[in-house]
């Protein structure tokens, strides 16, 4: 088992890390976005067309069928849908929604097609399809469970096959605010990453039935909160809705603060932490009661055994090295094997794990792809 001496941090001279392409972009807004766009058109442009297809397959909204007439009257569907979500984006968060319009205008796409790929997670419960929010498991360590004592945050999250070569570390540096390194489906917003200001933030996805139409995209929420100045800054921008879908945010502070918080369409609720010093696990689905009347269904019958088994292996991690803990998290994908757990589609019979390990108080991540125990790689921000 490798110590952490021998996770000698990466400087992202390098095309990847674990096998995963590196994006760094630097400049304003516009230049970061306009720079995604130009090196990534193509990669995003395929992911578009992959999930409208999917989710017009999936969904018993839409019309599904190949003509051209039903692929308008469902793109048009889709487009009402969405709704105001370009209003929401400049009001909530205008430095990210300038970059996003530096990526349309390099890619030479309109919002709507963009927001099919970005906010694919919360359009499957938008458009009702029999699809359970993605199986991915969160653990926050507290400072006694590791070897430098200091709080880590962990994140498994299991990828149809479909979906890995669209993987993307994408390191931001703006000219003002801080930078960022992030995990990304084709470079657009992250499901998990670490910040200059000392904030580590991962996900977990939630599928609710009040997804609000013209609602904020709840991966840009996750990239406005690494965008904040400060930790309560991020826990605020957490709790703004209405969202489009559902997620489950959970932030990490490099002195040790932490913040769980579900949002549903129209409603946030901060999770309670009465006892810092002991593992925070959750996996995906609703803890809290009054919220789980927003959850919908079908739900992923695996996550609440999950919850359990993670949170009896994570009371016995101590002074652990990152390696350890992703061992230990690996006899937990052992468990529940790599089958899905619901018939959709083909694509989603076989999963491939992506781990990541966030240590805001060194500025660093931990990744792996496939099975554990797989090497970790490291890069610093």
């Amino acid at each position: 088992m490798p110590s952490r001496e021998d996770l000698t941090p990466s400087l992202l001279t390098g095309d990847t890390i674990a096998g995963i392409p590196v994006i760094t972009v630097t400049g304003t807004p516009h230049t970061m976005g306009k720079s995604i766009g130009q090196r990534l058109s193509a990669r995003i442009r395929t992911l578009i067309q992959d999930r409208l297809a999917l989710l017009r397959r999936l969904s018993p909204i839409l019309d599904g069928s190949q003509d051209r007439q039903a692929l308008r009257r469902d793109q048009e569907l889709i487009n009402e849908r969405i709704g105001t979500c370009a209003d929401r984006l400049a009001t909530a968060a205008p430095p990210l929604w300038m970059e996003c319009k530096g990526l349309l205008e390099a890619c030479q796409l309109s919002v709507e097609e963009l927001l099919i790929a970005a906010a694919f997670s919360d359009l499957l419960g938008l458009f009702e399809t029999p699809v359970p929010a993605a199986d991915s498991s969160v653990i926050i360590l507290p400072r006694q469970a590791t070897d430098h004592e200091n709080s880590i945050l962990c994140m498994t999250w299991m990828l149809p096959p479909d979906t890995v070569p669209h993987l993307v570390l994408l390191r931001r540096i703006p000219d003002h605010g801080p930078s960022t390194l992030t995990l990304t489906i084709a470079g657009l917003w992250p499901v998990a990453g670490i910040s200059e200001s000392g904030l580590a933030v991962a996900s977990n996805e939630l599928r609710v039935n009040n997804g609000c139409s013209g609602g904020i995209p709840t991966q840009f929420q996750i990239a406005g909160m690494l965008d904040a100045p400060s930790f309560d800054d991020a826990c605020f921008r957490a709790k703004v809705s209405p969202r489009l879908g559902g997620r489950a945010f959970h932030l990490l502070h490099r002195h040790g603060g932490r913040q769980s918080i579900e949002g549903s369409g129209q409603r946030s609720v901060v999770l309670p932490d009465p006892q810092a010093d002991i593992a925070r696990i959750h996996t995906n689905h609703i803890l809290d009661q009054d919220l789980q009347t927003d959850e919908a269904k079908p739900q992923d019958p695996t996550s609440r055994p999950r919850l359990g088994r993670l949170a009896r292996l994570a009371r016995q991690c101590c002074h652990c090295d990152p390696s350890q803990i992703d061992e230990m998290i690996g006899q937990d994908l052992s468990l529940h094997g790599d089958k899905a757990f619901f018939d959709v589609d083909d694509q989603w019979q076989q999963r491939i794990a992506a781990q990541i390990i966030l240590d805001p108080a060194h500025r660093c991540l931990w990744i792996h792809r496939g099975p554990s125990p797989a090497p970790l790689e490291v890069a610093e921000l």
